[in-house]
């Protein structure tokens, strides 16, 4: 059985696993495990180096409110990406159960209709990823662009980061830019793959859902043919038909749940940093010239980070928009030639799902296109 709901997450996987943030499944061979543990530990002292060095720098210019306001710009998202970092290195063993659903037979059912959506569905989460990482890249080329540009026009540069060095030397200036490039790219990888990993959890579990409305739209017809090619009654298959379509309805609930719990928190905190970002953005912009390098690094940032909210709150909308059209589907179905037994069983059913799906960030924000605008 082709695993193809697993494929649309395993880029994101392996990127996790190399960026150091999600630990190896338990069952990898415990050599590898072991090596990729001391791996992620060092990885991990990325963010936390950089956030010493801009709290560092905030408590020497206390006193300037426009340098701890410079300070801050960038110390909040990389607290961001610290806390996202802790939700995968504590909550791994969960995330491999999540994963391990989406390789099940549940999500990867055996029909044609079925594999050409999830391969839509896995293409598409390819190529987000590609654009973001193409996003992230550029966003930290303008980043380099701008002091690099002052530094061979003979300005004196400032850094809003505590550094041993003097960065105005010529030879210890490549250092501090090798060594900013280093840190801004591996952060901008590890925000865009974590969000796209959680994110696209939630769009699987909306393709799931429309997958899960074609099947019951088609239960009557499909429990003819399959009358008809095993030789039992019409009722035997209807009910085998209709188990599997419960069964996939308590798994989609499942995951949905599940998903909330590990990476709720971590949406939740994206909103808010998204929010501040937005206002020290909007803070540092007006007094640059619109045609500088400079404005267009902030530019291409704030498009980033805004995107990354957007991923959230749109596959949370859909998902939401999806579940609620499951009632509908159910009783498009062909009821009238279903026996009494299954017409109750079938009216449970629609009583059970009358309620939409709606993911909450940190039990508090729903998920939804209202709360975007809001922001």
């Amino acid at each position: 059985m082709e695993k193809l709901s697993y494929k649309s997450l395993s880029p994101h996987v392996r990127m996790l696993q190399v960026s150091g943030i999600l630990p190896l499944a338990r069952d990898a061979p415990p050599w590898k495990y072991r090596l990729h543990q001391a791996y992620t530990a060092l990885m991990t002292v990325i963010p936390y180096l950089y956030a010493l060095q801009n709290l560092g720098h905030m408590y020497k210019v206390r006193h300037d409110a426009v340098q701890v306001m410079d300070s801050m710009f960038l110390l909040l998202s990389y607290i961001n990406m610290i806390y996202k970092k802790m939700v995968l290195l504590l909550d791994a063993d969960q995330v491999y159960e999540l994963l391990h659903v989406m390789k099940g037979p549940i999500f990867n059912q055996d029909d044609a209709a079925h594999r050409e959506i999830l391969a839509n569905h896995a293409a598409g989460a390819l190529s987000s990823l590609k654009l973001f990482h193409y996003l992230a890249l550029c966003s930290c080329f303008f980043w380099m662009a701008f002091p690099t540009f002052e530094h061979f026009r003979g300005y004196d540069l400032y850094f809003p980061l505590w550094m041993p060095i003097d960065p105005n030397k010529p030879v210890n200036f490549y250092i501090v830019m090798l060594y900013l490039f280093v840190q801004w790219e591996y952060h901008a990888v590890v925000q865009c793959t974590f969000d796209l990993f959680a994110s696209y959890m939630l769009a699987q579990c909306t393709t799931q859902v429309y997958i899960l409305r074609l099947d019951l739209e088609s239960a009557v017809e499909r429990s003819h043919e399959k009358a008809r090619q095993e030789n039992i009654s019409f009722s035997d298959a209807f009910h085998q038909v209709f188990t599997v379509s419960l069964l996939h309805y308590n798994e989609i609930s499942r995951m949905v749940t599940n998903t909330q719990k590990v990476f709720g928190g971590a949406a939740f905190c994206q909103i808010c940093v998204t929010g501040w970002i937005i206002c020290t953005t909007a803070y540092r912009v007006v007094d640059m010239d619109l045609k500088s390098i400079e404005f267009i690094s902030m530019v291409t940032y704030l498009s980033c980070v805004f995107v990354q909210l957007v991923l959230y709150c749109n596959n949370g909308n859909q998902l939401a928009i999806e579940s609620d059209k499951i009632l509908n589907s159910a009783y498009s179905m062909d009821w009238l030639q279903l026996p009494v037994t299954h017409r109750r069983s079938l009216l449970i059913f629609l009583e059970r799902v009358r309620t939409p799906i709606q993911v909450v960030a940190g039990h508090i924000i729903p998920l939804s296109a209202a709360t975007l605008v809001q922001v």
